[in-house]
């Protein structure tokens, strides 16, 4: 609630982190290089190419490339169970 928007480069998962707590984010991507954010693909995400496209970004008047609905799966494996890490686990006992 502190902060109204996110600003990250485009090698990073901290981004990540933003984008699921529906704050709005914007990544730097250099123009015609490879673009490693974990966000790339998304149309609710600002990817940003200089100073004046990151200027036009933070200027937006409602902010729409902002996100509320997420779902963490998209993103993490989490399953109170474990079961790829007991699977991993198991064959280690026979090594």
């Amino acid at each position: 609630s502190e902060f109204d928007v996110a600003y990250s480069s485009n090698t990073t998962s901290a981004a990540v982190d933003a984008y699921l707590v529906g704050l709005p984010v914007i990544v730097t991507s250099e123009a015609g290089a490879l673009n490693y954010s974990p966000l790339r693909g998304r149309s609710n995400v600002r990817f940003v190419a200089d100073h004046e496209e990151l200027a036009a970004a933070l200027q937006e008047e409602n902010r729409e490339f902002t996100t509320r609905s997420v779902d963490y799966n998209e993103f993490f494996f989490v399953d109170a169970e474990l079961p790829r890490w007991r699977r991993l686990l198991e064959l280690r006992e026979f090594v």
